[in-house]
């Protein structure tokens, strides 16, 4: 398991029984590699975020969190390049009431 993070963007959430925000800045715990970089996984779409943002196919990953507020469990998803600390394209996988 990776350290925390922190969202590096605001993800609207809109869901049938949820809307609203998980806030840039929130803490992302139980942050793991799924798949590419480190990973015994491959990341299929590695070429794609070559073409789209840059750097080598080999250095991308798919990583995975949950951001945790009073009522719920947000597991959100993301791409980034070779441990940069940048989340691109990120993405609300889930959300459990707690």
């Amino acid at each position: 398991m990776e350290k925390n993070d922190i969202l590096n963007s605001t993800l609207n959430i809109d869901i049938a029984f949820v809307k609203g925000v998980v806030p840039a800045g929130s803490e992302i715990i139980k942050v793991r590699i799924i798949a590419g970089k480190d990973s015994p996984t491959k990341l299929r779409i590695a070429e794609d975020l070559r073409i789209k943002f840059g750097g080598e196919t080999d250095k991308w990953q798919k990583k995975g969190g949950i951001v945790c507020t009073d009522y719920f469990y947000y597991d959100i998803h993301w791409y980034e390049y070779n441990g940069n600390g940048k989340q691109y394209e990120p993405k609300l996988k889930g959300v459990k009431a707690k």
